[in-house]
């Protein structure tokens, strides 16, 4: 956004203190339309920080804190004077603060004293008595509007300290529009590895649904980063505890109750189905934790929204109840568990009264007594078993899903106990033996399938730090998908849905609300990209585009389909008076639509909604273009008027002196009248009709075009003469119909209404003109008459008998040598006889109780040919 010209010469009369302002008029006004974005700031140091506006007259914007001044005193005297006058307290200053003892860094000495304070004022304090004397004398002229009284209060304040001499500055916000990742249409995780792609996450399969919950995560943002403790062995960290991974923070909170230090790397002390794993610690915290769209390694599934705790231990009671009592104590939300103790083993019976009287039990109750949420893996023998700690209460058990398959896999435990399936072979850092560095590759087992949920739960606690660990089971079972045709898996996980309940189904507010209403629209600016939201499935964003001229407004919007579909209402239309938008193009893809329209000048409005909450990318451009003669000119006279047939047509009066006379023969019968309308405008028109020298018909649109003039022809063959000129003056463009037509006999009233249908014949200019929402014509279907052919954007083609019986529908056509894609339907197999044409919208541009851009558009008929 630039900067205001006042709010330049603020910074600049503050460090140069000029002497000799120059003369100047100073004005504002109070505008509460004027809203800051956002309108408070969250994190003060003494709570929220109120903003305001200020605008010129170029509707340039910059926001401040309504109560905050940075002052720039002469001395100590100075600084004190200020602030008993308006009540200030000092809330920081500018002292640079003392380098780490071992950065080796010596900071100057002046460097260490302030020079300058953010002061919070008391408002009651402030005044606008001479605010305009004040910026007059600073030399701050212009016309500004000003969001609110307190706002205007702050900046009188500001103009009578550099009247006074003194620096003084707002504290204005600063504020980008480029995008950010609210919208994410996929990941980066190095080379081509696009985490979108790996089937463990999408919707079909196991439809683990973990692509939309990162999709509505990012739109959402993340309030909070919950920390999810790995009770694991085998971590990839260097001698000082650091990451070997990228995927990792470079140095996790970790600890080691096997050797009883801080560094919780090397491989792991654990067996795995009686093999090694030396990185199994790694595998399940890359499941989790892995940073997602970092370009590099994996994603995991709580990769965006949470850290890592990693406890090494050698899976024994001790060290178990120890690391769960300590990721109790470290603040941990969630604590996953890849490992079984005692799992199908005639000795478990003993090995549970072992549990009781060490308290190994205890720190579990503990634990879920705290808060926390307790995540464990059902076990790799393929059997009905009851190992702990997925048996205790309140653990979430989790057994393991057929890759890509919503059954369960042959060696995951099963039973009652198991509370929740989820996927295996998940993307992650992992290796399988010691012979050289991680890499990207699976990891397997109900190993994976815990950190699997645990990350999922990450992404619920996020958002609702209260869940607790039966209550995030309850919501992964409420929400799962439950049709497996394997009798073992009764839920099978729905990271989106277990997501969306908790957070819930909302996003926040973007930085444009509100703009619900064409009062409250918002004004784009071209060439920008914004990074919106619709926040749920009520919101409207109205947008308000204006065109000194005539331009070629091109929209491109980008949006995750797995989140929604976003709908353009009634597309970009006027906003009100003359003239009619023409939709040139509509094309949609994967993820995004791209719209281009022509409009008028003046105002038009677009209103974008969606089903549910959405995050979209929006961007437009918009290229002025002028008017030029159209293709009938020179027919400025009588004597020159140009000779039309029956069929519709585009025309221009390209200057403020220009008219247009046509001159054509009307053949009309009681059953075919023959009509000239005027179909749509830009401007106001005067239309008059000559048959010969007499004048037989003048009418007018009127100022605001709501009566578009339409006359119909007396029975019989006459040469006539129509004249077209605006009504005052002005430069516009005008499209206008000519032709015989019938009303709508019985059977076709119930398709085509009270339209009047158009007769077609071979040979008829093809361009045509949709206003609202259908159009219909009828033709005398002959040997010669091949083909019905549409050309034209959003639109179908229908074949009616004239008992109104649908005969054939329109089938995509494209022109040879590459014209443009329509519809054509085939008439050769026919019966000669009379038939209906229909055109009709498709998609959402189809309600006919609102104003639509007008949509152009060919029809002809194909004659000859096989």
């Amino acid at each position: 956004m630039k900067h205001l010209a006042w709010i330049l010469l603020l910074v600049a009369l503050a460090a140069c203190g000029r002497t000799n302002p120059p003369s100047v008029t100073f004005n504002y006004t109070l505008d509460p339309t004027l809203q800051p974005e956002p309108t408070s700031i969250p994190d003060g140091p003494q709570g929220p920080r109120p903003l305001a506006a200020v605008a010129d007259a170029q509707g340039n914007k910059a926001t401040f804190v309504l109560d905050e001044v940075i002052f720039s005193p002469k001395n100590q005297g100075e600084l004190q004077d200020f602030l008993s006058r308006y009540g200030g307290t000092v809330l920081s200053n500018n002292a640079v603060p003392a380098p780490p003892p071992a950065s080796g860094i010596t900071l100057d000495p002046k460097y260490a004293q302030p020079t300058e304070y953010l002061v919070k004022i008391d408002p009651t304090k402030l005044d606008v008595s001479t605010f305009k004397a004040d910026a007059e004398k600073a030399g701050l002229g212009g016309t500004f509007k000003i969001s609110s009284d307190g706002g205007a209060k702050l900046l009188a304040l500001i103009a009578r300290a550099l009247a006074n001499g003194q620096g003084a500055s707002a504290n204005f916000v600063g504020q980008g529009d480029a995008p950010g990742d609210t919208v994410l249409l996929q990941t980066n995780e190095g080379g081509s590895n696009n985490a979108f792609a790996w089937p463990e996450f999408g919707d079909t399969g196991s439809r683990a649904n973990v692509v939309r919950a990162w999709q509505f995560v990012a739109a959402r943002g993340v309030p909070r980063r919950p920390r999810i403790a790995i009770l694991d062995g085998g971590f990839w960290l260097d001698a000082a505890g650091n990451s070997l991974s990228a995927d990792f923070p470079t140095t996790p909170l970790q600890y080691d109750f096997v050797d009883g230090d801080y560094n919780a790397g090397g491989t792991s002390p654990w067996t795995c189905g009686g093999g090694a794993c030396p990185w199994h610690g790694t595998g399940a915290a890359s499941v989790a934790l892995s940073a997602l769209n970092n370009g590099t390694g994996a994603a995991g599934t709580g990769g965006q929204v949470a850290d890592p705790i990693l406890f090494k231990t050698s899976a024994d009671l001790y060290q178990v109840k120890h690391a769960v009592r300590a990721a109790i104590g470290w603040g941990a939300d969630v604590i996953s568990m890849s490992f079984g103790i005692c799992n199908v083993d005639p000795w478990c019976d003993l090995a549970n009264v072992a549990y009781e009287v060490t308290g190994f039990y205890n720190a579990f109750e503990d634990a879920l007594a705290a808060g926390r949420v307790l995540v464990a893996s059902a076990g790799n023998e393929g059997k009905n078993a009851n190992a702990v700690p997925c048996k205790l209460d309140g653990v979430i058990c989790v057994g393991a899903l057929e890759k890509d398959q919503n059954t369960a896999i042959g060696y995951s435990n099963f039973g009652s106990f198991v509370d929740i399936w989820a996927p295996t072979d998940i993307h992650a850092v992992y290796r399988g033996d010691t012979n050289g560095p991680l890499f990207l590759t699976t990891f397997g087992g109900t190993s994976a399938s815990a950190p699997f949920i645990a990350g999922i739960a990450a992404m619920m606690r996020a958002y609702n730090p209260a869940l607790t660990s039966d209550q995030v089971k309850n919501i992964l079972q409420q929400t799962a998908h439950n049709n497996s045709p394997d009798p073992k898996v009764n839920y099978y996980v729905n990271a989106f849905a277990a997501v969306l309940q908790a957070a819930g189904n909302f996003l926040n507010p973007d930085r444009l609300e509100p703009n619900n209403t064409p009062a409250q629209a918002s004004i784009p600016t071209p060439g920008t990209t914004y990074d919106l939201s619709l926040d749920n499935g009520a919101d409207k964003d109205v947008y308000r585009v204006n065109a000194p001229g005539y331009s070629r407004v091109n929209l491109i919007f980008n949006y995750p389909d797995g989140l929604g579909k976003l709908s353009l209402g009634n597309g970009l239309v006027k906003e009100s008076g003359c003239g009619d938008t023409q939709l040139i193009s509509d094309k949609t893809q994967a993820n995004g639509r791209n719209v281009i329209v022509d409009i008028p000048p003046g105002n038009s409005l677009l209103t974008l909604s969606a089903l549910a909450r959405l995050p979209y990318h929006f961007l437009f451009s918009q290229v002025p273009f002028s008017l030029d003669p159209d293709a009938l000119e020179p027919n400025e006279t009588g004597n020159t008027a140009a000779s039309v047939g029956q069929g519709s047509y585009s025309a221009t009066l390209h200057t403020s002196s220009d008219v247009d006379y046509y001159s054509f023969t009307a053949t009309a019968s009681s059953a075919k009248p023959f009509i000239f309308n005027i179909l749509s405008t830009d401007i106001p028109l005067t239309v008059r009709i000559f048959d010969g020298s007499t004048e037989v018909f003048v009418g007018s649109t009127g100022p605001d075009c709501s009566s578009l003039p339409v006359y119909t022809f007396p029975a019989g063959t006459a040469t006539y003469t129509v004249k077209v000129s605006a009504s005052a003056g002005e430069v516009g463009r005008y499209a206008f119909g000519l032709g015989a037509f019938s009303p709508p006999i019985p059977p076709l009233i119930s398709i085509f209404g009270s339209l009047n249908l158009w007769w077609i014949n071979p040979g008829d200019p093809g361009i045509r003109f949709l206003k609202g929402v259908k159009e219909g014509f009828l033709l005398e279907r002959n040997v010669d008459i091949r083909s019905v052919q549409l050309g034209g954007e959003g639109l179908h083609l229908n074949l009616y008998s004239l008992n109104g019986n649908k005969i054939a529908e329109g089938q995509p056509f494209s022109t040879p040598g590459g014209g443009p894609a329509g519809e054509r339907i085939d008439l050769s197999s026919l019966p000669a006889g009379e038939y209906a044409v229909e055109v009709v919208r498709t998609g959402e541009f189809a309600d006919g109780s609102v104003r639509l851009p007008l949509v152009p558009y060919n029809l002809q008929l194909g004659v000859g040919g096989p």
